[in-house]
């Protein structure tokens, strides 16, 4: 028997907006710190606020802050992250001297890496970690682009030293590029409650 449903007030999705964004800010206190596992909880916030649109309930029209440098057409490796080739290998973030502020949707589909032909949005890299792999679900199956990428680090690149292929492990930047994400949305919405008069 289906129930009757009731309409939620406007002010009701800004209560909760303050309270997403609280919770990811602890979750994002707690990484830096050193709990590696907040990923999983830091890709769950940023799915209920981008993916199920709680930001467009709020504010269909909300900015959203883009750090990731532009990214050159037919770059091998490019984004958000770079690589550093010493021992071991290590991801960094590149510095953005211009970030912008750009629609949600431009935000949430914007790619944020480029491996070769391979591009990755934020929007692959939130539902990935929350749908599949313990954010609010742990699959029986991991899509393998995922799998490679988390476990591997980088899909069909190899690095050469002195000559000779190495078959040292890449690094995955899963973690720190959701850092990164996680950090591009609490100061979204630290202006977007502003708007609401909350801190």
């Amino acid at each position: 028997m289906a129930q009757n449903t009731i309409h939620r007030d406007a002010k009701d999705f800004i209560v909760h907006l303050q309270k997403q964004s609280r919770l990811l800010k602890k979750s994002k206190d707690e990484f830096d710190k050193g709990d590696d596992d907040e990923i999983l909880r830091m890709a769950l916030h940023v799915r209920i606020l981008a993916h199920d649109s709680l930001l467009e309930k709020v504010n269909p029209s909300i900015r959203m802050l883009n750090t990731c440098p532009p990214i050159k057409q037919n770059t091998t490796l490019g984004g958000i992250v770079s690589l550093n080739l010493g021992k071991p290998m290590s991801w960094s973030l590149l510095k953005n001297n211009t970030p912008k502020w750009v629609s949600l949707k431009e935000w949430w589909e914007g790619t944020v890496l480029c491996l070769g032909t391979h591009e990755f949005d934020r929007r692959w890299f939130i539902k990935e970690v929350a749908d599949t792999d313990g954010g609010a679900h742990v699959d029986r199956q991991l899509k393998e682009d995922y799998f490679t990428f988390k476990n591997q680090g980088l899909m069909g690149f190899e690095i050469a030293r002195g000559g000779k292929l190495s078959n040292e492990p890449f690094p995955s930047p899963i973690n720190l590029i959701i850092s990164q994400i996680t950090v591009e949305m609490l100061e979204s919405l630290k202006v977007e409650l502003q708007r609401h008069n909350f801190s």
